[in-house]
Order: C-alpha cells, then structure tokens, then sequence
C-alpha cells in the first residue's frame, strides 16, 4: 500500500503501520498551516494501537527475493549432455524450475555449461545469462561418430528402395521405418506424419532464414508410460544423412515452426500419460543435402526421402 497523504483520518484515530518511509512531502492543512506528513510505503496498516507491533520487512529481504527469482533455471523437464548438442550422451537431467549455475558457452551461445561439466540447450533456460558475458568454454569434447554398424545398416537399407521401407503395420519392428508408419518404442508409440521443406519460418510477422533450407518435421506421439514423460527424454530425434553426418534443430526455427504449423509442441513438452501431441523440429541443412533420416535413440529410424529433390514450399 501507498499512502501519499490525501485519504484522512480521523484525530481520534489510531492506525499502527509497518512499512519503509521513503521521505518526507509537505502540505497545507485545512487551517492553512503547513504539516509535514512521511510518505509511506506500508506493508501492513492495521486500526488501532498494538502492543507489539510486527517489524517491517527489510529491503535486503525484498532484494534477496527479487534476485532469486531472477537466477537461471530450466523452464521445462531437460536433459543434461556430455557436449553441447543433442548428439551428444544424456548424462542427466534437471526438472522445470530448477536452478541452474552457469558457468560457459558453446561458439554460437546456443548451449550453456553447468558448473558440473554438463550442458543444456539455451531455449530450455529462463533468466539465463547475456552470451556475451560467459566465457566460451574449454575443452569442449569433441562431438561422437555415429555407431557405424547401425548407421551402415540404416543407410544401406534406405539406399536399397523406398518400396522396402513403405510398409505394413506387422513391419513396424523393422529399423527403417517410412513416412506415415507407426512404432512403439521406449514408452511411446509415434509416427513422422509429414515434412517440409521451406526457405524460412515464421512467428506472427516475424521470419527465421535458413542458411541453406529448413527441414521441418511434424511428429504425432502418444505417452503409453504410466507417468508424465517428454518425448525427448527417452526418443530424442535427430537427423542424419546418407554420409552419418549430424545435424541438429534449431531451437530458434523450431519455436517458429510451432506456431507456424498451428501451435504444435516441441520434444521437451510434458506429456500425461496417454495423451497425444503434435511436436515439430526444424533443422538447417545445406542445399545439397541428399538422403536424410530421422534418427532415434530408440533404435529406429525414418526414411525421410532425398532431401536435394524435394519441393521448396516458400520458393
């Protein structure tokens, strides 16, 4: 409460405050004599004289408060990582609201280092500090090979024909899986259920440019474990190409494409059991990028077609 002086009271009246003065304003009183009158920030105003009255609050007390919560932490369950990118192994985890200390950055400030070594994308932090403010980190590990005999069974067969990976619902325990076919794996049962390929990607009137092209993928999932879970947590998609290169979503392109595509969620959404959600990832990749997949840490991966040919939507 603010009290600047005009509201009155009666002269019999006794009011008991707890707050911070703030300083002293002068007024005319209604005989015409100047008083001066404290202003007043009260915390609490009561009627009537107590005998112990409560202290007021300290601003160090507010202080503290304000600045703890602005300190950084994650803004959505999170995995934690070896190395700054999805590419790299889960070494834990840091549920919503938790508090983060930040100690350094990747080259491009898209991941923050944790004081214990871990990482953890940018997007999945609130209050989190200006990049230029944080070191860029040492020894950062380099990023892992892909498993070369999965990788080389995935991509021969992908290589093979579309036809040997278009399929039946008795294939679905097959590796190589195609557009529009439904899995279960690790707590989830899931399907790509279509792709895009565009130049640029929007948030209301604003635009994300691609380097080369936006590959952005539309998952449809469904949480079949018995307790809320996040698709990334124990699917976490990624996309290869025919080569075992890496390439990871833009965490800025793909908050576009979820409102873009109709305010879809993201792989770090929280799912109740057997609820559905749409997810959306996009990733940048070169213009000549040939067959790409989308990789899983469930052990399956779908065939997303030569990324090279296809369709430009927005050229």
């Amino acid at each position: 409460m603010d009290y600047d002086g005009r509201e009155r009271f009666l002269e019999d009246d006794i009011v008991t405050v707890w707050g911070v003065v703030e300083g002293l304003r002068k007024y005319t009183a209604v005989l015409g004599n100047q008083v001066t009158i404290p202003r007043i920030t009260a915390l609490d105003i009561q009627l009537g004289e107590l005998a112990n009255p409560q202290p007021a609050v300290t601003p160090a007390t507010a202080t503290n408060a304000s600045t703890a919560s602005r300190s950084p932490m994650a803004n959505r369950n999170a995995n934690l990582r070896a190395g700054p990118g999805t590419e790299y192994a889960v070494v834990g985890s840091a549920q919503a609201g938790a508090a983060l200390e930040i100690v350094a950055r990747n080259a491009d400030g898209t991941w923050f280092q944790l004081a214990g070594g871990e990482w953890i994308a940018a997007f999945l932090v609130d209050n989190g500090p200006a990049v230029a403010d944080l070191p860029l980190a040492a020894n950062i590990p380099a990023a892992p090979t892909p498993a070369p005999t999965a990788q080389a069974d995935a991509t021969t067969q992908a290589a093979e024909s579309t036809e040997s990976v278009a399929a039946t619902s008795s294939e679905s325990s097959a590796s190589i899986l195609a557009i529009g076919q439904e899995v279960e794996a690790n707590g989830w049962r899931f399907k790509v259920s279509e792709i895009h390929k565009r130049k640029a990607v929007y948030w209301h009137n604003s635009s994300r440019v691609a380097m080369g092209y936006y590959l952005v993928v539309i998952i449809d999932a469904t949480n079949l474990q018995s307790g809320t879970d996040y698709f990334a947590r124990n699917i976490d998609p990624w996309v290869t190409d025919a080569a075992g290169n890496v390439f990871t979503s833009s965490s800025a392109a793909t908050g576009y494409a979820q409102w873009q595509y109709g305010g879809i969620s993201s792989a770090y959404t929280d799912v109740n059991p057997g609820n559905f959600v749409r997810i959306a990832l996009a990733v940048d990749l070169p213009e000549n990028t040939g067959q790409v997949l989308l990789s899983t840490d469930a052990g399956k991966w779908v065939d997303l077609g030569d990324f090279a040919a296809m369709d430009v939507e927005d050229r």
